[in-house]
């Protein structure tokens, strides 16, 4: 009896890992980078402490009305959109 309580236990936490790993908004909307902290206090600490720090991605959204706004390149095409440029 207390081996199948221990089982269905440890399925539990299973699927509850599993779905909220999954369950994440958007995993691929940033990244994780090190970055050089502030320096440690203490006569034997390192200079700079490194700090893992989460980075979201940028979205590059411009308004219609700025885009257009911008100066056209030689070409005549927009350079100020990624989605005008030919």
């Amino acid at each position: 009896m207390n081996i199948k309580f221990s089982g269905v236990l440890v399925g539990m936490v299973a699927v509850f890992a599993a779905t909220s790993a999954s369950a994440s908004p958007r995993p691929d909307a940033g990244h994780y980078e090190w970055r050089a902290g502030t320096q440690a206090p203490g006569p034997r600490a390192p200079l700079a402490v490194a700090r893992r720090v989460w980075v979201p991605a940028a979205i590059a959204m411009t308004d219609a009305d700025v885009c257009q706004s911008m100066m056209t390149a030689k070409s005549g095409a927009m350079a100020c959109c990624a989605s005008h440029s030919s």
